[in-house]
């Protein structure tokens, strides 16, 4: 006797795989699974100067020194000078020349009294009018340069109106250089000296003082 398979019993069926992904389409020989190296991006030529934003400008540089400052100035101080001053003047120099005949000192007489004529002629002259020139060489006074190299600072003196700039040797026993100026260029002349030599604050020496006394 067979038996029989019911109507209403589903047929079970075979599982169906996912299908096998085809690789894409190309070259012979091409492997699509390894990664591809990016292409370089393409070169873009900087654009001109002009075209350039006030965002993207150049900054803007400092205003750099004057390259050359002349002017005219007197080749020094001069202060007036009374009679009594003259007197006073021959009473030390007669002084001086009555201790050397007394010692019998007649080189240092001799001496002593052309200094005193000297100083006598040198006090009633009249100074010169100079013309400076001060540039990235050096400063030129009446025609004569003097060189940044043979100094190693300078130094600003103000003696009430007067103005002096004084430019300290680089050797030891070097006399200094005075320079006289007005006020309207100090501020010129120490930026353009102070861009090849250090300032330094310089107070008036022994010699300085003396002479003040003197009125020189």
């Amino acid at each position: 006797m067979q038996q029989e398979t019911p109507q209403n019993q589903p047929v079970p069926q075979e599982p169906q795989l996912p299908p096998t992904p085809t690789p894409p389409q190309g070259q012979p020989g091409q492997n699509f699974y390894q990664p591809t190296t990016p292409a370089p991006a393409p070169f873009v030529a900087p654009a001109p100067e002009h075209s350039l934003s006030p965002l993207h400008a150049a900054p803007a540089h400092a205003p750099e020194p004057p390259q050359a400052l002349t002017w005219e100035a007197s080749e020094y101080v001069h202060t007036d000078k009374g009679s009594m001053w003259l007197v006073g003047l021959g009473a030390v120099t007669l002084v001086v020349a009555g201790i050397a005949v007394y010692f019998q000192a007649w080189t240092f007489l001799i001496l002593v009294l052309v200094m005193g004529v000297a100083m006598g002629v040198f006090a009633f002259r009249p100074p010169r009018t100079v013309h400076y020139v001060l540039n990235d060489s050096g400063v030129q006074i009446g025609g004569k340069l003097y060189h940044y190299s043979d100094f190693r600072a300078f130094g600003i003196l103000e003696d009430g109106a007067f103005f002096t700039m004084e430019l300290i040797p680089a050797k030891r026993f070097a006399p200094a250089l005075s320079v006289y100026f007005a006020e309207a260029q100090g501020e010129d002349i120490v930026d353009i000296v102070g861009s090849h030599l250090p300032m330094e604050n310089i107070q008036p020496d022994v010699i300085d003082h003396i002479m003040r006394r003197l009125r020189f």
